[in-house]
């Protein structure tokens, strides 16, 4: 791939707020009644942005099933989109593994820094730069634009039980609700690849402990997952972390990450909604 030309490493959320004033001012339609909604990933040699905006419903959810419908489609839009976030970050990523990049390459402490969204294509951010609808030329950009057509990519989590019944799945998430941390640190610096979704009103998640249904991964029974790892290696730590502290069986296994089993992940069912 040869030199990476980047730029030291910075927070992504700095990225962001940076950058945002400029797409709301270039996008006015999404600046009524909506906030953003954002995938951060952060992997040896780059980081990348992708941001979104959260849809709302014309009325209060409940009072007009047109509405109600109306919205619910354009959450499943958004989270579909949000997962092809993930498989442009996971080509991203296993593009400079196979190139070696990040291991050398690029000067100690620069990264790449990329940044998406739906109405601009994958672009090297750039601070100072006016967004344009059509990226300037970028050999090394281009090339992972060129690269990154799935919708969807094979994440890993670990599997901690399937059960035939769904609420015996539920007591088994909820025994294991200390593996959760109280408050988490803005990135764990410990994986290789770490990612975050930051959501208006949710704050910063991760898909930590949830519930896959038997039509949601791979398969039958109600499985109880943590974790969606785009490195391998973090999924097979994270095993090694789950039998150390619960002495549970547990396996690392393939999850193609879809709009739905990333909501499910990042928006686990409380109690009242089972």
């Amino acid at each position: 791939m040869g030199t990476i030309i980047g730029r030291p490493r910075a927070c992504a959320t700095r990225l962001l707020v940076a950058f945002l004033p400029v797409v709301f001012a270039l996008s006015a339609r999404w600046a009524a009644a909506s906030c953003e909604n954002t995938i951060e990933v952060r992997g040896p040699g780059f980081e990348y942005a992708y941001n979104d905006i959260e849809p709302y419903a014309e009325n209060p959810i409940g009072v007009d099933s047109l509405s109600d419908a109306r919205y619910a489609a354009s959450v499943a839009q958004l989270y579909e989109r949000l997962a092809r976030a993930l498989a442009v970050a996971s080509h991203i990523h296993s593009t400079f593994q196979d190139d070696g990049a990040g291991t050398g390459q690029a000067p100690r402490g620069d990264v790449l820094v990329l940044w998406e969204a739906p109405q601009y294509e994958l672009r090297r951010y750039m601070p100072g730069d006016r967004v344009s609808a059509a990226a300037p030329p970028d050999t090394l950009v281009d090339r992972l634009r060129r690269g990154a057509s799935d919708n969807t990519a094979v994440l890993y989590a670990v599997q901690i039980g399937s059960f035939v019944e769904k609420r015996h799945a539920f007591q088994r998430r909820d025994a294991l609700s200390s593996l959760v941390p109280r408050s988490h640190a803005p990135w764990d610096t410990t994986r290789i690849v770490e990612w975050r979704n930051s959501a208006c009103g949710d704050g910063d998640r991760r898909a930590e402990l949830f519930i896959l249904g038997p039509d949601e991964g791979p398969g039958a029974g109600y499985k109880v997952m943590h974790g969606l790892f785009i490195d391998r290696r973090d999924a097979l730590a994270a095993r090694a972390d789950v039998r150390t502290r619960f002495g549970f069986p547990a396996a690392v296994i393939p999850v193609r990450a879809t709009g739905r089993v990333l909501r499910s992940a990042l928006r686990p069912l409380s109690r009242s909604e089972r």
